[in-house]
């Protein structure tokens, strides 16, 4: 089965592609955009997966990587707030000569391009980060070839911290604009590079195919995500769901306070609470298909109004948590049910209670195009050893937004392991002492930068 074909790219696509930073952007006439469509791609048998290795884990180009990570890591942003982040991609890509277009998804959100014609291959990478102090532990970007002495570094933003990698994957996909720029006449089509704000809780991904919409009409889109829990140095997917559906669900339940001596007078907002939270559990454990379903459904925040005295029954209880799903069906019946448990609990205790997903965009979930999951893992297999190129047993209950895309283009997602218990690289994703072990950079410019030149090739050829 060949993926579609880019002939038919219409005039806002090829407006995008061919310009640079907005700021500069003019609208070109019927004659350019002509043009552009019937523009030959530059074929050239000299860009070889031995070429982008060698450059992509040359000591210059690690060095590039490493630096940038280690800036992007100093300035953590949420999401929607990327300003210094999205500036230094900017500056690094005028830099490197490289066009973009910028001032996407609320004002942070840019694609760079390279090369021309067709097929187009687009990778992402995400580039917010977390509301949590980071441990002091980190900041020693952690190696194997650590020199005595080397700079120590950290979060300068107190309360953000880069928890989930999006330093690293936002200072690799600028590799691969190096990588590429240097061989940019050999390139067999076109590259979309995505740095995609907003990815935690945000949305970004939804909100960049809408101001750019050439994305959905690329050839192949992939994705990649630096894996703490997976051994350093090894490459994970799947093909179909890869991960799950999420969303939040936040609760007011409202009762009648008073002295705790007299709480028959009371309505207790607490017990209620704690009665809803039980009865969720038996969402997962008696409504959901084990074998195929994947619902999980946690509470992870309650309080109470602050300052009140031990001796105190409160008026009202917060709580919330997250709702996830491998399959839309059971996504949609869980949150359904989340919201008549909680509220058919809460009126049995004499509450009520008041049930939101607290603005969250629901995710849907990652699926990994066969054909792109293929092609990702055929060349997965040319730039890693064998052994280290693996399928995974099942999908993982994280979720991503990633998954707008998968949702319109052929799209596959990785996991880049980079877990090493010596270097305490295997502390998991979005806790205080996550950090990354800079040697998996150069993996992730290599395998990336391999993915768009053998996908070129491999998608004239129609093999896929």
């Amino acid at each position: 089965m060949k993926m579609p074909s880019l002939f038919g790219l219409c005039a806002i696509c090829i407006v995008a592609l061919s310009f640079g930073s907005s700021a500069n952007f003019i609208e070109p006439s019927n004659k350019l955009v002509e043009d552009r469509i019937n523009e030959p791609s530059c074929v050239s048998s000299e860009f070889s997966i031995k070429d982008i290795v060698q450059d992509s884990k040359s000591n210059e180009s690690k060095r590039f990587v490493v630096e940038l990570r280690r800036s992007f890591h100093r300035i953590p942003e949420l999401k929607y707030e990327e300003f210094k982040t999205s500036q230094l991609i900017r500056e690094t890509l005028t830099r490197l000569d490289v066009n973009f277009t910028d001032n996407l998804a609320g004002g942070t959100g840019i694609v760079a391009t390279l090369g021309q014609g067709t097929p187009v291959v687009a990778l992402r990478a995400d580039m917010d980060a977390l509301p949590m102090e980071e441990h002091e532990e980190v900041g020693t970007g952690a190696k194997l070839d650590r020199e005595e002495g080397e700079e120590v570094f950290r979060s300068l933003h107190p309360g953000r911290m880069h928890a989930c990698g999006h330093d690293a994957h936002t200072a690799m996909l600028l590799g691969v604009a190096r990588v590429l720029r240097r061989h940019q006449s050999s390139l067999r089509g076109t590259v979309m590079l995505v740095f995609q704000p907003a990815e935690e809780g945000g949305a970004g991904a939804k909100r960049m195919l809408a101001d750019f919409p050439a994305l959905g009409l690329v050839n192949v889109m992939f994705g990649l995500h630096v894996a703490p829990w997976l051994p350093f140095g090894t490459l994970h997917s799947r093909p179909g769901t890869i991960m799950a559906a999420s969303t939040n669900f936040k609760v007011h339940l409202v009762g009648v306070g008073g002295h705790a001596g007299f709480p028959h007078r009371l309505r207790d907002p607490v017990l209620a609470a704690a009665a809803c939270v039980q009865a969720l559990q038996s969402l997962v454990s008696r409504e959901a298909d084990p074998s195929s379903e994947g619902v999980v459904v946690s509470v992870t925040s309650m309080f109470t109004p602050p300052g009140a005295a031990l001796n105190v029954m409160p008026d009202d209880v917060h709580f919330g948590g997250t709702i996830r799903a491998l399959t839309p069906t059971a996504f949609d019946r869980t949150q359904r049910r989340v919201y008549e448990v909680i509220k058919s609990t809460a009126e049995i205790y004499g509450c009520v209670a008041a049930v939101d997903s607290g603005g969250r965009v629901p995710y849907p979930p990652v699926l990994n195009n066969a054909n792109a999951f293929d092609m990702g893992m055929d060349v997965a297999k040319k730039v890693f050893p064998s052994t280290h190129v693996q399928l995974m047993d099942a999908p993982i209950m994280a979720a991503e937004d990633f998954a707008f895309y998968s949702q319109v283009v052929p799209s596959a997602y990785f996991m880049l392991g980079q877990g090493n218990e010596t270097l305490k690289t295997d502390v998991g994703l979005h806790n205080r002492r996550f950090q990354i072990q800079e040697d998996i950079l150069a993996e992730g410019v290599s395998f990336q930068t391999s993915l768009v030149a053998l996908s070129f090739d491999l998608l004239a050829s129609g093999e896929f």
